[in-house]
Order: C-alpha cells, then structure tokens, then sequence
C-alpha cells in the first residue's frame, strides 16, 4: 500500500504546482489565500523556485506591524500570520536565511509574541458572581482569530509549532510564552476526551471535543507524549477521526499519530481512497495541501519538531 501512499502524494503535488506558483487560492481561479498560500508553502517545501517565490510574496503583503491578514490586502493582521510564520519557519529548514529573509521571518516572530490574547478576568469574575458559578477561571493565554477576541485553540496551535522549533524556545521571552499557551491549551481539554475550538465548558455544559481541534493540540503539544491528557486525547482522536472519515479529519489525525511516532497507515490508506481524479481532494485547494502535508509523512513529516531546533530567531529588538 506504500506505493499506492507515494502514488497519491505525487499526484497531489502535481495538482499544486499546476495551480499556483507563490501563491494560491482556496478554490481554482479564485481570489489568492494566505491560509491556502501557506499551506501549499508547507506541502512544497522541498521545491526551492516555490518556496523564493512564496517568500517573495509573503514580503509583498505583509502589513506595516509585521503580521498578515487571511486577504492578502487587508492592512489588518490576524490569526493568519500565524500560520505564515509557521510556514516560514518550515521553509526556513530548507533554505540559506539571507538578510531579507531573516528580517521578513523575526518580524513576524515578534507580531506573534505581541499579538496573543489576554483574558478579560475582571469582566469573568463578574459574570461568574453574577451567575453564580464556582470563580476557577481556566489560566493560560492563547490566541484569536482576530485580535481583540476570545483565545481559541485553531490559531493558538499554529503559533506554538511556529514557536516551540526555535532553538532557544527553552528561555525567555519564549520560554513564559509557550508556558502559559500550553497551559491555554491543557486547561481546555474537554472531559469526554480531546479538544473544542475555545472552551471546554459553556457555564455549567460539558462542550464535546473535535478531531481535528484535538489533532490541532496534539501537534502543538507533541513534545509532551507522557501527558495523561494527550494520550486520552490520541485514543479521542483515533476513533473520532475514523469514524467522521473526512478528508481533513483524516489529514489532520495522520500528521498528528506521526507526530507522536504512532503508525498512521489506516488513516493514510482512508485519505488517499478520497482523492479525486485530478489529484485534488476535498474539491479545494487547501484540503488538496493539507492532505499532501499528511501524505508525506513517510518520507518527512512537516509538523514535526526537529530535533534538535536549529533555527535562529533574534526576538529582541537591535
């Protein structure tokens, strides 16, 4: 089945560099995607011509405070710059950091550091009293998808697999950062088993848990495979992912078991029996680099943190 495997991402490869060089969109034909773009980054890392002119293209819209925008040409940042810099730090492995490059790349490290989220708690305190609810705020701090807004787990897992492979992710200032987003991220893990998109509890009601959200986590939290939440969260994420049999469900719990050195052939052998006839999957492109990402493993997985971090980050201003 291997064959088939290498088969499937090969042709998924192919479907990407027919559809975008640099830059892609969410569907053929359509409006350019930051979130599709880097993706796609990831997925054809190993191609130097793709990751120049996607470096180009990043230094192109990134906004005046170092973040960018889900539209290439909204001046205001979000959750998306998290995901690019987790591209850019996954071609950075493959490529010489010249000066622009290494400006391009630390500038976005520090929106990331100076865009997370800080939970409101007086205005929780006065709801609890008001409700009357028992005063444990979850601890922690993540990010948004858009800056001003609630944490949720989507973006705050992108930002620690940016974070966690620099090599002195050990001190600080990014030691206490990826401190309190793990914290974020553990003190939100639902009771039946994995994770939601933000909280794990609305008032008094148990809120259920997601395959991809917990795969999300996983990946964020893969140098913790002791932790008793990530091993009932992998167990969560087996049957969940199975059973929703959707590509990106499947994509995301692959590339997560990995990870976590679990064996990921059923999941694989499941994704790659969804691709279309022109190589894509899922009918978008996203989906269609998702999924190459997850049919790689065998070879590299691009979600996991190499060992040892070897990228150099300057996070303090010169």
């Amino acid at each position: 089945m291997i064959i088939s495997i290498n088969a499937s991402r090969q042709q998924a490869e192919k479907y990407l560099l027919k559809e975008g060089h640099g830059s892609w969109p969410y569907h053929p034909e359509g409006d350019t995607s930051l979130e599709t773009t880097a993706w796609c980054a990831i997925a054809l890392r190993s191609d130097k011509t793709i990751t120049e002119k996607t470096w180009q293209f990043y230094n192109q819209c990134q906004n005046s405070n170092g973040g960018w925008s889900t539209d290439s040409t909204d001046p205001n940042s979000d959750w998306t710059s998290n995901l690019v810099v987790l591209s850019l730090r996954v071609m950075a492995e493959n490529l010489p950091l010249e000066p622009e490059k290494r400006s391009l790349l630390e500038s976005g490290y520090k929106y990331l550091i100076k865009s997370r989220q800080q939970a409101n708690l007086e205005f929780l305190r006065w709801i609890f009293r008001l409700l009357k609810l028992p005063a444990n705020f979850p601890s922690g701090r993540g990010w948004p998808f858009v800056p001003g807004t609630v944490m949720l787990v989507e973006p705050t897992t992108y930002a620690l697999m940016a974070l966690k492979p620099i090599r002195h992710s050990a001190e600080e200032p990014l030691k206490s950062v990826i401190a309190l987003a793990e914290e974020y991220l553990f003190n939100r893990f639902c009771q039946r088993g994995g994770w939601n998109y933000g909280e794990n509890i609305r008032l008094t009601e148990q809120l259920p848990a997601y395959p991809v959200t917990t795969a999300q986590a996983i990946v964020a939290l893969q140098d913790k495979p002791d932790n008793e939440r990530i091993q009932t969260g992998v167990k969560f994420l087996t049957e969940s992912a199975r059973k929703d049999n959707t590509v990106m469900s499947l994509a995301w719990s692959a590339l997560a078991r990995d990870c976590l050195g679990l064996d990921a052939r059923q999941e694989l052998e499941m994704l790659a029996k969804q691709q279309r006839k022109d190589g894509s999957f899922g009918g978008n492109i996203y989906l269609t680099a998702l999924s190459t990402c997850a049919l790689q493993i065998e070879e590299s997985n691009p979600l996991k943190f190499p060992v040892p971090a070897t990228l150099e980050i300057q996070m303090a201003d010169k």
